[in-house]
């Protein structure tokens, strides 16, 4: 870590030793201040989703097919207000620190080939540099329920082996961050090796019931009415983890937090 990283990090363990939110949150500053929002992305993931809000751009809700890649271009686009009204109009970040923030910024997250197209309908500029991870695109699945739990075959899950990524590949890319498109009653599950991003054939929450609760992260992990979750894996110490952030219109805010699958 450079000098402002060590410093920072040592004053966020003193705030919090000490109760200080006003130490924690100078820490903080000074830690992941010099980071643009790709490496803040890349390097601090938790981090990012208490600072930033951010919305997936990869893939309209109802498009289904695509190929997984373990080595696409992304970029992070700022939302000026006139992209659109969602996330723009999400006032705070609620942490899974428990603490409350307003977003530093609004992003959208997108394909790097789609940036000229962005631009040119919202005239949005580009928030720090192209980067690189995997991509996980979304699969439809044929029925709700699974029964005994998820098993992977092309009747239940059109296609899916074309749509997984698995950690032995992004471990042979050098890759540990997969990016997916915005959920709106889709799941991500973890099978094994394999991760997905499946849609539901009518109901979200049915298909998440039935579907195994550790794995998963999915429609009854952002119940409200109308909410969405933009999510992250990464790939830490032999694990899968999502980084998530749900979006609830109904009260303008968001909810920051992780869970391992």
């Amino acid at each position: 870590m450079s000098m402002w990283e060590t410093l920072g990090w040592a004053m966020k363990r003193v705030g919090k030793a000490t109760g200080s939110q006003k130490l924690i949150e100078k820490g903080r500053q000074w830690q992941y201040g010099h980071l643009s929002p790709e490496q803040l992305m890349r390097q601090h993931p938790s981090a990012f989703l208490r600072t930033y809000a951010v919305q997936s751009h990869l893939e309209a809700p109802d498009r289904v097919g695509a190929l997984a890649n373990t080595q696409r271009t992304f970029q992070l686009r700022h939302d000026l207000g006139n992209a659109t009204a969602f996330p723009h109009s999400m006032t705070h970040i609620h942490g899974n620190d428990g603490v409350t923030r307003t977003p530093k910024a609004h992003l959208h997250l997108i394909f790097d080939t789609d940036a000229a197209a962005h631009h040119g309908a919202h005239q949005s500029p580009q928030a720090g540099a192209n980067f690189q991870a995997a991509f996980l695109p979304m699969r439809q699945v044929a029925h709700d329920k699974f029964g005994g739990g998820l098993r992977l075959t092309d009747q239940q899950i059109p296609q899916w082996q074309t749509g997984t990524i698995s950690r032995s590949a992004l471990h042979r890319q050098h890759e540990d961050l997969t990016l997916t498109t915005q959920l709106s009653g889709c799941t991500i599950a973890k099978r094994r090796d394999n991760m997905l991003h499946l849609r539901p054939a009518e109901d979200g929450a049915t298909m998440h019931g039935t579907l195994p609760r550790a794995s998963t992260f999915g429609r009854l992990d952002y119940p409200g009415q109308g909410d969405q979750a933009f999510v992250m894996m990464k790939q830490k110490n032999g694990r899968t983890r999502v980084y998530f952030q749900r979006h609830d219109p109904n009260t303008g805010h968001m909810h920051s937090g992780k869970k391992d699958l």
